[in-house]
């Protein structure tokens, strides 16, 4: 899947593998592919879970460095 629906609504253009920011925690992470449900969401893989998170894409950055998250 494509994040279509958050392009055609958001008019954010989502980039599976893109390095991520959450604005309201600071976590970094990595976007993963769109699933068979919440295509308002964005899935993210954030630095330390074990699992995918769903995020708002508004609340996202994506223009992080990618070494930010680094350690």
């Amino acid at each position: 899947m494509s994040y279509g629906y958050i392009r055609q609504y958001y008019g954010i253009d989502v980039s599976v593998g893109a390095y991520v920011q959450h604005t309201v925690t600071g976590c970094f992470g990595i976007i993963q592919p769109e699933g068979q449900s919440h295509h308002h969401y964005v899935k993210v893989r954030f630095e330390g879970d074990r699992y995918v998170s769903n995020c708002h894409p508004g609340e996202l950055d994506y223009t992080a460095d990618c070494k930010a998250g680094a350690a």
